[in-house]
């Protein structure tokens, strides 16, 4: 339901196209394989398991390394914001306190090339 309501909000934004909503890791790579997206929404904790988003971004990062990737964490945790970035995330942003506004501010960012992490997230 989540990744619905995200899919629904962002594409409400008509300079976004969102192509796919995915549940699984396996989906995702899948998903980023076949579409080669500009930049790719990752929940950490995917269907498969709690930081199951991770493993995908790596696959991602080692399959379409062109492809800049956002990864979506529950909180604030420092070692995940590292464990993030060093996976090949472009930008972090946490669900818990951020609003659509501040994810469209994100992707817009990345997309430009620009690494993305507010102060709360390196808290």
């Amino acid at each position: 339901m989540a990744s619905e309501l995200l899919m629904g909000a962002l594409k409400r934004h008509r300079h976004f196209h969102v192509s796919d909503s995915v549940v699984t890791s396996q989906e995702a790579i899948d998903a980023v394989k076949a579409r080669s997206p500009n930049v790719a929404l990752i929940t950490a904790s995917l269907a498969d398991g709690p930081l199951s988003g991770f493993g995908a971004l790596r696959q991602i990062r080692e399959l379409c390394p062109d492809v800049k990737t956002v990864i979506l964490l529950n909180g604030p945790e420092r070692n995940l914001v590292v464990d993030a970035f060093r996976a090949g995330a472009r930008g972090v942003l946490l669900l818990s306190s951020s609003s659509v506004k501040s994810l469209c501010r994100c992707v817009e960012q990345v997309h430009a090339g620009q690494i993305w992490a507010n102060s709360c997230e390196l808290v």
